[in-house]
């Protein structure tokens, strides 16, 4: 998979984001080998905000207005409806489209570069616990 093979970046949107242990274990294998890894969602819970920040090496941002799932690293992107959740996709149909670098490098560069857009206007959780502490209050 794309968390297994990602050498030099792993950029994941996901309008629902909910740690699983295979994904926790994949991103701190990728941490491990220095991948640059950003992750922006519509909502975090705080356990898993806690939980990456305590692997290190993992960007979290927050953006409204997501509405489906991206998944890039150096060679691949993944697009699709599926939500990064357990509980979210159970029952649901979803559909997706795999681009690879090597096939159609002007679509995937087309869609790196759209994902570093929204990554420019993401909010990026420098502390992760008062990030979400602040928001829970606010609502």
């Amino acid at each position: 998979g794309m968390l297994i093979s990602a050498n030099e970046y792993l950029y994941i949107f996901s309008p629902h984001f909910k740690l699983s242990d295979w994904l926790l274990q994949n991103l701190e294998k990728a941490a491990r080998r220095s991948v640059d890894i950003n992750i922006i969602s519509n909502n975090w819970t705080e356990e898993d905000l806690q939980t990456l920040n305590d692997i290190g090496g993992i960007s979290c941002h927050k953006l409204a207005g997501l509405k489906a799932t991206c998944i890039l690293d150096n060679s691949k992107a993944l697009l699709t409806s599926l939500n990064i959740s357990e509980w979210g996709n159970e029952g649901d149909r979803h559909a997706g489209i795999l681009i690879e670098s090597s096939q159609d490098v002007a679509l995937y560069r087309t869609l790196k570069q759209e994902m570093l857009a929204n990554l420019n206007l993401a909010t990026p959780i420098k502390d992760q616990e008062e990030e979400l502490s602040n928001d829970l209050v606010l609502a």
